[in-house]
């Protein structure tokens, strides 16, 4: 035969102590029922048009509704874990003046139902309170009536009704509207921290999206930077390796470059941090479209061969396009030249407008060498940039390779919406 286990022979955790909130409600519940019991008789006495009739109370009666009015407070200490115990117990406790020694003073524990009525409507649900709501009124008029009737039974049953269910109705309906008033506050001020809650978390995915979003920018300035220059330094480099035993001026020449290109892409990246630090002036200049024909120069200066075919009316360029979609035509030029001296270097290259459709402004770049590897077989954000600067402005990119194996990125912006 097993002994007894541990856990049964382990201590019961003792039932949960009553709060310092229900000792206090407890306690104010009992002594304002003790102040009805002590003053309402003295003032009986003192006024000499009273009908007396708390002169007849014996000693007996005044103990029961004592007793009655304690145990009305006791309940109160289950008021927060059990409110519809509580009220049901407060409300039958009556029943014993009535019955048991019917007395002017029944109404003394009238103020118990009231207050028990109070903790009964802010802790359920407003269904379930009118339900012991109609429930309490019928127990305070027939418990009031019987006990005037046998306090005084020469009393007409109608007046001493009417008059129980005025006190019934008031002492059970006035505290549950004042619950629900004070429910209604409570939830709202809920509601209120919620939204703003609410508020805070969206307001911090704003801000975590902003901060996405300039990352994705910077990124992109960062790639652009890079890839402009370094391709650049990348194909004098090549070209200069072959030089130096063949032609030695060429190759100063390209060291010139290199060294240039070098110098130029350190102070891009010093102007783009600038643009980061509110704390530095930035004298950085805007790429526009004006500005594709110097960096056809430049990329021409560094050994690429580039046809540019600008467009005739030099002048209307720009006319209808923002700064922001300029800069967005400026770098996809600059990313196509570089994808194209990376992928197939030596191959010539293309730079044309499009004046067909007057209403858009469409350039193209166009590499009509079949490159060594595409820009789609490779892993870098060049093309997934130059997308997204498109879509930043509403423009059309369209890139892919060409029948005779070249590859073609064609732009193309909206002049009336930019």
């Amino acid at each position: 035969m097993h002994g007894p286990t541990a856990s049964a022979l382990a201590p019961r955790p003792s039932s949960r102590q009553p709060t310092t909130t229900e000792l206090l409600n407890a306690i104010a519940v009992w002594v304002l029922s003790a102040l009805i019991i002590a003053v309402v008789p003295l003032l009986d006495q003192i006024d000499h048009e009273a009908d007396g009739l708390y002169d007849n109370i014996q000693p007996w009666q005044f103990i029961v509704v004592c007793m009655v009015v304690t145990l009305q407070s006791g309940a109160f200490l289950l008021c927060a874990r059990r409110p519809e115990t509580t009220f049901m117990v407060v409300l039958l406790l009556p029943w014993l003046i009535c019955l048991a020694a019917p007395s002017a003073l029944f109404n003394a524990s009238t103020l118990a139902v009231l207050v028990a009525s109070f903790h009964l409507a802010l802790r359920l649900p407003a269904r379930r309170t009118w339900n012991y709501l109609v429930l309490g009124i019928a127990s305070l008029l027939a418990s009031q009536t019987i006990n005037d009737l046998r306090v005084d039974p020469q009393q007409d049953l109608v007046p001493v009704s009417l008059l129980a269910l005025m006190q019934a109705a008031s002492s059970v309906v006035i505290p549950v509207l004042i619950a629900q008033f004070v429910a209604a506050r409570r939830e709202s001020k809920v509601a209120h921290a919620n939204e703003l809650s609410a508020l805070k978390r969206e307001r911090g995915a704003i801000i975590d999206a902003t901060v996405a979003r300039e990352r994705t920018a910077i990124s992109r300035e960062l790639h652009d930077i890079a890839a402009h220059h370094l391709s650049g330094i990348a194909m004098m480099s090549a070209a200069m390796e072959h030089l130096v035993t063949t032609d030695p001026e060429a190759a100063i020449s390209s060291a010139r470059h290199i060294r240039e290109q070098s110098t130029a892409v350190l102070a891009d990246l010093r102007k783009l941090v600038g643009l980061l630090r509110e704390e530095t002036p930035s004298t950085r200049s805007v790429e526009s479209l004006v500005s594709i024909e110097d960096l056809i120069a430049e990329r021409r200066a560094s050994g690429q061969e580039i046809e540019f075919l600008p467009p005739e009316d030099t002048h209307a360029l720009g006319q209808g396009i923002g700064p922001l979609a300029q800069m967005v035509a400026y770098r996809m030029v600059q990313e196509a030249l570089a994808n194209a001296a990376r992928h197939a270097p030596g191959a010539a290259c293309r730079v044309e407008f499009d004046p067909s459709d007057a209403g858009m402004l469409t350039i193209r770049v166009v590499n009509d060498s079949p490159a060594r590897s595409t820009p789609s077989e490779t892993t870098g954000f060049g093309l997934l940039g130059m997308r997204e600067r498109a879509e930043l402005v509403g423009g059309q990119l369209v890139t892919g390779p060409l029948p005779d194996g070249g590859w073609i990125v064609d732009l193309r912006l909206n002049r009336e919406t930019i």
